[in-house]
């Protein structure tokens, strides 16, 4: 960038882990994406910056509500939207026999990271935004910045935010903090408005059933169920588990009682936390 010149932000969204992630502090929130953009923009670089682009990448499969909202998107100037196929795995606990759903978006990662570091190498940005709190993008947040890009990561407040992540990026964005700038105040299309799930022994009790089914899935491969992934995104084939934010809620009131062992464990230098039932061997 040579002096005179705007300040070109690109923005890059995890479509699933944003909305996960804003769902778990402000559920059915509608979120004006375009005034969105002009608040992160405007955050960076002020006045004498512009927005190269937006990029939103997301799974689907068989979801008009989402189709409608993506079709729309990609209508606004600058807005660009990625498509990717997404994978069931249907499992059984060989211990009880219960079953579970491991949901897979197919290249999702993939795709962000490299669209993210081709930005950053060919100088079509001069600072990106990562809307995401996944670690897994963080090898990609350090390379685009050994490029000389400043990557920034936005979050809503604290929720599903990887420390690491935090860590290795230039700066962390609250979004909390301008939300009242990019809401539209309507509820968001497709948003149900129901009750928070019940609580008390019967949904304690399918959330055992499920960290039995998801650790014994993961401990055959030679692996471990991560905390945060069984609360932010696994999903039951044949129960229904609570919400996110109610679920981390449950969950945590099972290892105070005994009920679930949390346990650290490392994967690729790094220290991550665990979850499985107490007695059931597995990896450390």
């Amino acid at each position: 960038m040579t002096p005179g010149d705007s300040m070109r932000i690109g923005l890059f969204f995890d479509g699933a882990n944003f909305y996960r992630s804003l769902d778990a502090v402000c559920p059915g929130v509608e979120i004006d994406y375009e005034a969105l953009a002009s608040w992160l923009v405007a955050r960076i670089g002020g006045d004498a910056a512009r927005l190269a682009g937006a990029w939103y990448y997301t799974g689907l499969r068989d979801q008009p509500d989402l189709e409608r909202f993506l079709a729309g998107l990609e209508r606004r100037t600058g807005f660009f939207v990625r498509r990717f196929p997404i994978a069931d795995r249907h499992l059984v606990c060989p211990h009880c026999g219960n079953r579970g759903l491991h949901r897979v978006e197919k290249g999702v990662d993939t795709a962000l990271v490299v669209d993210m570091l081709k930005a950053a190498w060919s100088r079509q940005v001069d600072e990106l935004v990562l809307m995401s709190g996944d670690e897994d993008l963080r090898p990609g947040v350090e390379a685009a910045q050994e490029a000389g890009c400043p990557v920034w990561v936005a979050s809503w407040a604290e929720q599903g935010l990887s420390p690491a992540l935090r860590a290795a990026a230039y700066a962390h964005i609250d979004l909390m903090t301008g939300i009242e700038a990019f809401t539209t105040g309507r509820p968001r299309p497709g948003a149900t408005g129901e009750a928070p799930a019940p609580t008390g022994p019967a949904v304690e009790e399918v959330v055992l059933q499920q960290i039995a089914v998801a650790a014994a899935y993961f401990e055959a491969r030679g692996g471990y169920l991560a905390r945060s992934y069984f609360e932010r995104r696994w999903e039951a084939l044949d129960a229904t588990l609570p919400p996110a934010a109610m679920r981390a809620a449950v969950v945590e009131r099972l290892v105070a009682d005994g009920r679930v062992e949390s346990y650290r464990t490392e994967r690729d230098g790094r220290w991550m936390e665990a979850i499985r039932i107490p007695g059931s061997g597995g990896r450390r």
